[in-house]
Protein backbone atom coordinates (compact mmCIF):
# COMPACT_ATOMS: atom_id res chain seq x y z
CA UNK A 1 0.00 0.00 0.00
CA UNK A 2 2.92 2.11 0.68
CA UNK A 3 4.11 1.71 -2.86
CA UNK A 4 0.57 2.77 -4.08
CA UNK A 5 0.48 5.80 -2.11
CA UNK A 6 3.99 6.98 -3.76
CA UNK A 7 3.13 6.43 -7.13
CA UNK A 8 -0.28 8.35 -6.71
CA UNK A 9 1.95 11.16 -5.36
CA UNK A 10 4.85 10.82 -8.33
CA UNK A 11 1.74 10.65 -10.67
CA UNK A 12 0.23 13.97 -9.26
CA UNK A 13 3.32 15.87 -8.68
CA UNK A 14 6.29 14.26 -11.81
CA UNK A 15 9.05 16.99 -11.84
CA UNK A 16 10.36 17.68 -15.48
CA UNK A 17 12.87 15.57 -16.79
CA UNK A 18 16.65 17.12 -16.84
CA UNK A 19 19.42 15.82 -19.02
CA UNK A 20 21.25 13.62 -16.23
CA UNK A 21 17.50 11.83 -15.04
CA UNK A 22 16.25 11.65 -19.22
CA UNK A 23 20.10 9.87 -19.36
CA UNK A 24 19.15 7.67 -16.51
CA UNK A 25 15.77 7.09 -17.61
CA UNK A 26 17.70 5.52 -20.54
CA UNK A 27 19.99 3.52 -19.28
CA UNK A 28 17.04 2.11 -16.67
CA UNK A 29 14.88 1.27 -19.85
CA UNK A 30 17.89 -0.81 -21.45
CA UNK A 31 18.45 -2.71 -18.19
CA UNK A 32 14.38 -3.66 -18.61
CA UNK A 33 15.00 -4.97 -21.85
CA UNK A 34 18.21 -6.72 -21.00
CA UNK A 35 16.74 -8.00 -18.30
CA UNK A 36 13.68 -9.25 -20.10
CA UNK A 37 15.98 -11.68 -23.12
CA UNK A 38 16.71 -8.45 -25.29
CA UNK A 39 15.10 -6.49 -27.89
CA UNK A 40 14.95 -9.69 -30.30
CA UNK A 41 13.17 -11.46 -28.02
CA UNK A 42 10.91 -8.69 -26.85
CA UNK A 43 10.10 -8.12 -30.53
CA UNK A 44 9.12 -11.58 -31.35
CA UNK A 45 6.14 -11.56 -28.70
CA UNK A 46 3.95 -10.00 -30.89
CA UNK A 47 1.44 -12.21 -30.12
CA UNK A 48 0.94 -14.18 -26.51
CA UNK A 49 -1.28 -17.06 -24.97
CA UNK A 50 -1.70 -17.40 -22.00
CA UNK A 51 -3.46 -19.55 -19.43
CA UNK A 52 -3.61 -20.22 -16.12
CA UNK A 53 -5.72 -19.67 -12.77
CA UNK A 54 -7.47 -16.18 -11.66
CA UNK A 55 -8.13 -15.95 -7.79
CA UNK A 56 -11.16 -13.46 -7.33
CA UNK A 57 -11.20 -11.66 -3.96
CA UNK A 58 -15.03 -10.17 -4.80
CA UNK A 59 -16.12 -13.40 -5.13
CA UNK A 60 -13.87 -15.59 -2.75
CA UNK A 61 -13.07 -18.02 -5.30
CA UNK A 62 -10.45 -19.60 -7.68
CA UNK A 63 -11.42 -20.51 -11.54
CA UNK A 64 -9.48 -20.46 -14.72
CA UNK A 65 -8.28 -17.04 -17.52
CA UNK A 66 -6.93 -17.55 -20.54
CA UNK A 67 -5.49 -14.75 -22.41
CA UNK A 68 -5.06 -13.96 -26.25
CA UNK A 69 -2.63 -10.79 -27.19
CA UNK A 70 -1.70 -8.88 -30.47
CA UNK A 71 0.34 -6.34 -30.57
CA UNK A 72 -1.55 -3.66 -30.10
CA UNK A 73 -4.13 -3.22 -28.47
CA UNK A 74 -5.73 -6.63 -29.55
CA UNK A 75 -6.46 -8.26 -26.60
CA UNK A 76 -9.18 -10.93 -25.21
CA UNK A 77 -9.20 -12.24 -21.49
CA UNK A 78 -11.86 -15.38 -20.58
CA UNK A 79 -12.71 -16.01 -17.47
CA UNK A 80 -14.44 -18.59 -15.31
CA UNK A 81 -15.12 -18.49 -12.14
CA UNK A 82 -16.79 -21.88 -10.54
CA UNK A 83 -20.23 -21.03 -9.52
CA UNK A 84 -20.37 -17.69 -11.66
CA UNK A 85 -21.56 -17.00 -15.64
CA UNK A 86 -18.48 -16.79 -18.10
CA UNK A 87 -16.84 -13.34 -18.17
CA UNK A 88 -15.17 -11.80 -21.36
CA UNK A 89 -13.39 -8.87 -22.27
CA UNK A 90 -12.14 -7.74 -25.63
CA UNK A 91 -10.34 -4.96 -26.79
CA UNK A 92 -9.85 -4.41 -30.81
CA UNK A 93 -8.55 -0.89 -30.62
CA UNK A 94 -10.50 1.71 -29.46
CA UNK A 95 -13.00 -0.44 -28.67
CA UNK A 96 -14.36 -3.00 -26.45
CA UNK A 97 -16.77 -5.16 -25.43
CA UNK A 98 -17.76 -6.91 -22.12
CA UNK A 99 -19.45 -10.19 -22.28
CA UNK A 100 -20.69 -9.18 -25.52
CA UNK A 101 -21.74 -5.76 -24.99
CA UNK A 102 -20.14 -2.69 -25.62
CA UNK A 103 -18.38 -0.61 -23.41
CA UNK A 104 -18.52 3.36 -22.82
CA UNK A 105 -14.75 4.89 -23.79
CA UNK A 106 -13.59 4.91 -20.71
CA UNK A 107 -13.53 1.32 -19.84
CA UNK A 108 -12.08 0.60 -23.26
CA UNK A 109 -9.24 3.26 -22.19
CA UNK A 110 -8.58 0.82 -18.89
CA UNK A 111 -9.13 -2.10 -21.31
CA UNK A 112 -5.90 -0.03 -23.28
CA UNK A 113 -4.40 -0.12 -20.39
CA UNK A 114 -4.81 -4.10 -19.60
CA UNK A 115 -3.74 -4.45 -22.83
CA UNK A 116 -0.11 -2.47 -22.48
CA UNK A 117 0.81 -3.90 -19.19
CA UNK A 118 0.74 -7.30 -21.35
CA UNK A 119 3.46 -5.42 -23.63
CA UNK A 120 5.05 -3.65 -20.62
CA UNK A 121 9.23 -4.66 -22.26
CA UNK A 122 7.97 -3.52 -25.66
CA UNK A 123 6.76 -0.30 -24.67
CA UNK A 124 9.56 0.76 -23.07
CA UNK A 125 11.69 -0.77 -25.72
CA UNK A 126 10.19 1.90 -28.05
CA UNK A 127 10.19 4.70 -26.10
CA UNK A 128 13.00 4.48 -24.01
CA UNK A 129 14.33 7.89 -25.31
CA UNK A 130 10.72 9.42 -24.57
CA UNK A 131 10.60 7.71 -20.67
CA UNK A 132 10.35 10.06 -18.08
CA UNK A 133 12.39 8.98 -14.48
CA UNK A 134 10.47 9.17 -11.24
CA UNK A 135 11.31 8.70 -7.79
CA UNK A 136 13.11 7.24 -5.75
CA UNK A 137 9.71 4.78 -4.75
CA UNK A 138 10.62 3.06 -1.55
CA UNK A 139 9.38 -0.49 -1.77
CA UNK A 140 7.08 -2.16 0.66
CA UNK A 141 10.06 -4.83 1.93
CA UNK A 142 12.48 -1.51 1.99
CA UNK A 143 14.31 -1.99 -1.75
CA UNK A 144 15.02 1.20 -3.56
CA UNK A 145 13.13 1.07 -6.87
CA UNK A 146 13.04 3.75 -9.58
CA UNK A 147 9.60 4.55 -11.84
CA UNK A 148 9.75 4.88 -15.39
CA UNK A 149 6.42 7.11 -16.93
CA UNK A 150 6.04 5.71 -20.79
CA UNK A 151 4.31 8.17 -23.17
CA UNK A 152 0.77 7.40 -23.44
CA UNK A 153 -2.42 8.57 -25.27
CA UNK A 154 -4.25 11.56 -24.36
CA UNK A 155 -6.28 10.35 -21.23
CA UNK A 156 -3.83 7.29 -19.89
CA UNK A 157 -1.09 7.49 -18.00
CA UNK A 158 1.14 4.60 -17.54
CA UNK A 159 3.97 4.02 -15.09
CA UNK A 160 6.31 0.49 -14.83
CA UNK A 161 8.05 0.34 -11.40
CA UNK A 162 11.73 -1.29 -11.71
CA UNK A 163 14.11 -2.71 -9.72
CA UNK A 164 17.50 -0.81 -10.49
CA UNK A 165 19.61 -3.96 -9.04
CA UNK A 166 17.71 -6.75 -11.66
CA UNK A 167 16.19 -4.62 -14.40
CA UNK A 168 12.37 -6.16 -13.67
CA UNK A 169 9.35 -4.56 -13.30
CA UNK A 170 8.18 -4.76 -10.13
CA UNK A 171 5.10 -2.98 -10.04
CA UNK A 172 3.13 -0.71 -13.10
CA UNK A 173 0.29 2.01 -12.31
CA UNK A 174 -1.89 2.70 -15.11
CA UNK A 175 -4.48 5.76 -14.75
CA UNK A 176 -7.87 6.57 -16.89
CA UNK A 177 -8.32 10.77 -16.33
CA UNK A 178 -12.37 10.94 -16.45
CA UNK A 179 -11.86 14.56 -16.44
CA UNK A 180 -9.17 16.92 -15.71
CA UNK A 181 -6.76 15.93 -12.86
CA UNK A 182 -9.36 13.58 -11.67
CA UNK A 183 -9.26 9.65 -12.83
CA UNK A 184 -9.05 6.03 -11.80
CA UNK A 185 -6.09 4.20 -10.67
CA UNK A 186 -5.51 0.12 -11.62
CA UNK A 187 -2.03 -1.81 -10.47
CA UNK A 188 -0.40 -4.36 -10.76
CA UNK A 189 2.28 -6.54 -8.57
CA UNK A 190 4.44 -8.67 -10.54
CA UNK A 191 6.04 -11.46 -8.93
CA UNK A 192 7.73 -14.71 -9.80
CA UNK A 193 9.67 -14.13 -12.45
CA UNK A 194 11.40 -16.69 -14.61
CA UNK A 195 11.35 -18.68 -17.73
CA UNK A 196 7.91 -19.80 -18.71
CA UNK A 197 7.26 -20.70 -22.60
CA UNK A 198 10.37 -19.16 -23.81
CA UNK A 199 9.65 -15.69 -22.41
CA UNK A 200 10.88 -14.73 -19.16
CA UNK A 201 8.03 -13.08 -17.97
CA UNK A 202 6.60 -12.47 -13.66
CA UNK A 203 3.97 -15.90 -13.47
CA UNK A 204 2.28 -14.22 -10.85
CA UNK A 205 -0.09 -11.11 -10.73
CA UNK A 206 -1.96 -9.43 -8.05
CA UNK A 207 -4.30 -6.57 -9.65
CA UNK A 208 -5.10 -3.27 -7.77
CA UNK A 209 -8.29 -0.86 -8.52
CA UNK A 210 -8.55 2.24 -6.91
CA UNK A 211 -5.34 1.42 -4.72
CA UNK A 212 -7.56 -1.93 -3.64
CA UNK A 213 -6.44 -5.64 -4.55
CA UNK A 214 -9.10 -7.24 -6.39
CA UNK A 215 -7.55 -10.25 -7.54
CA UNK A 216 -4.28 -12.57 -8.25
CA UNK A 217 -3.22 -14.10 -11.58
CA UNK A 218 -1.30 -17.15 -11.64
CA UNK A 219 0.45 -18.60 -15.15
CA UNK A 220 1.00 -21.91 -15.76
CA UNK A 221 1.50 -21.34 -19.68
CA UNK A 222 3.03 -18.82 -21.67
CA UNK A 223 3.46 -18.76 -25.59
CA UNK A 224 4.15 -16.26 -28.38
CA UNK A 225 2.20 -17.34 -31.26
CA UNK A 226 2.34 -16.16 -35.16
CA UNK A 227 -0.73 -14.61 -34.64
CA UNK A 228 -5.02 -14.76 -34.09
CA UNK A 229 -8.13 -14.76 -36.59
CA UNK A 230 -9.68 -11.58 -36.23
CA UNK A 231 -13.36 -13.03 -35.21
CA UNK A 232 -10.61 -13.68 -31.52
CA UNK A 233 -10.96 -10.20 -30.97
CA UNK A 234 -15.04 -9.74 -31.95
CA UNK A 235 -18.14 -10.52 -29.74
Amino acid sequence: MRLALALIFLLAAAPASNPASASEATDLADRVVAAYGGADAIEAAASLHQSGTLESYRHGKTGTIERRFTRPDKLRIDIQIPGEPPESRILDGEQGWSDGRPVPPMMARAMVLQATRLDLPWLILQASADIVLLGPVKHDDGRDLKALEIPMARGLRLTAVVDPATGLIVRSHGRVETAPGVGVEFGTLYEGHGELGGLFLAAQETHFARGQPTGKTVLDKSEVVPGFPDSVFQP
